[in-house]
């Protein structure tokens, strides 16, 4: 799971919305690259990833696609979406919020490193 933020045009409305992600959502046709970047994205935070015949949850971001039944009873304020002018910049998000999480995994353990070598010294 990755907190984004992302802006959302509703109507003529724009918004920031945050975004719990929880599992891609990418049309398999994009090729084999695509198809390598969300999955190393899933793969460092841990996101599941579907194919663009999902069915819609919250905590999905949904890459250059929609789902073919329509979106159905799910909030939209906690699904994300692409459309596929925006899939390169969606993924540049995807990637810098994976950052953040390892850069926040590496700093706990740091202070708690930190703490226990200060225990043993006192």
């Amino acid at each position: 799971m990755i907190q984004i933020q992302w802006q959302d045009r509703l109507l003529t409305t724009e918004r920031k919305v945050k975004l719990t992600v929880r599992r891609i959502v990418f049309r398999t046709s994009d090729g084999p690259v695509i198809v390598a970047i969300v999955r190393s994205i899933a793969d460092a935070a841990e996101l599941e990833m579907a194919n663009e015949q999902a069915t819609p949850q919250a905590g999905d971001f949904w890459l250059g696609c929609s789902p073919r039944l329509g979106w159905g009873q799910t909030d939209p304020d906690l699904i994300g979406w692409a459309c596929s002018v925006e899939v390169s910049l969606a993924l540049s998000v995807l990637r810098a919020a994976v950052q953040d999480l390892q850069t926040a995994a590496r700093q706990r353990r740091f202070e708690t490193q930190r703490h226990q070598l200060l225990a043993v010294g006192s």
